[in-house]
């Protein structure tokens, strides 16, 4: 991985973010012989939600190159998912189709899954620059990029094209004024990652629940290898002001809200750490700007959420398709 970056460096290809997206994307191009780079504002392994796949994830990686790395961490099965909502309980089995596709994926703890796809675009050639955060964008006959290191340095990246894979960092939205509003309610997040959590048994005991114990609430249960899970709270941000304020109090009665999520929860041991995310009402667009692309939830995202996104986890899912249909 890259620890300095070139001065004045000219790319045809500049990729901003090294999750999902930004590493399907860069694998992808450079597959086809072009010289590609990845500006990261972080640095891996970092927390991150969004953890559950769709089956077309597969096939996206396998297109990448990237499927084997994947395969060998030995990540949670996932068949299926559950939505449950008071006594009324649906199941879907990804194996009843009507095409080929695949019938299984995973469950990726994101920390690790998004450092294992980054290790492996490195070690095919593609450097990438963690801890530089991109500030100013230019865009036309010669596109540019104003990235600052963290120690302050700053440097401009030429490209031929630049592919936005930011996700919430939403980069080129806001640098180049493309934010749109939307008409879709607020909602806000509070997730963690839980162990002992009491998993159904059976074939779909790896598989996503998602209970609903109100029109516009639902929790997510993402259970991975071992005994970690992933567990989190979909809500209007009035809803979460009714409860108690200290955080870790309010997230536990969140979660009290459904009788189904306290009994496979209730009872165990809770982490002394908690995640809120408040997530924004907006999209954006190209434009029509040929040399700028967005492989993100940032190009058609606005803020509302249904009770079916958590199984299709649009920011992985449709992230990683994008990609694809971006690069080629």
């Amino acid at each position: 991985m890259a620890d300095e970056l070139r001065p004045s460096a000219q790319y045809d290809v500049a990729v901003i973010g090294a999750g999902p997206a930004g590493t399907t994307t860069a694998a992808l191009l450079e597959a086809s012989g072009l010289d590609v780079a990845i500006f990261e504002r972080s640095r891996f392994p970092r927390f991150c939600i969004g953890e559950s796949l769709l089956p077309i994830c597969n096939d996206v990686l396998r297109e990448a190159g990237l499927f084997d790395v994947v395969a060998a961490r030995g990540y949670q099965v996932k068949t299926g998912a559950v939505f449950l909502r008071g006594r009324d309980r649906c199941e879907f089995d990804f194996a009843e189709q009507f095409g080929d596709g695949a019938t299984w994926t995973w469950q990726v703890p994101r920390a690790d899954f998004d450092k294992v796809l980054a290790e492996a675009v490195c070690a095919r050639g593609v450097p990438i620059f963690f801890e530089h955060t991109v500030t100013k964008v230019d865009v036309g006959a010669a596109p540019r990029l104003t990235v600052e290191a963290r120690d302050g340095r700053c440097e401009e990246v030429n490209a031929r094209f630049i592919v936005d894979a930011s996700g919430f960092g939403r980069v080129l939205p806001r640098l180049l004024d493309l934010e749109e509003p939307s008409d879709q309610p607020l909602r806000q997040a509070m997730f963690t990652h839980v162990r002992g959590d009491r998993r159904p048994k059976g074939a779909n005991s790896g598989g996503v629940v998602i209970d609903i114990p109100d029109p516009d609430v639902w929790i997510w249960i993402i259970p991975f290898a071992g005994e970690r899970s992933s567990v989190g709270v979909v809500a209007p941000p009035e809803w979460f002001d009714a409860l108690p304020s200290d955080p870790s109090a309010r997230f536990r009665a969140a979660l009290g809200a459904a009788t189904a999520t306290q009994a496979r929860l209730g009872g165990m041991p809770w982490p002394s750490f908690q995640r809120a995310a408040l997530r924004m009402r907006s999209s954006a667009s190209s434009q029509g700007r040929p040399s700028i692309g967005q492989s993100t939830t940032a190009s058609t995202w606005r803020g509302g959420w249904t009770p079916s996104e958590p199984t299709s986890t649009p920011g992985t899912t449709g992230a990683s398709t994008r990609s694809s249909l971006r690069s080629r």
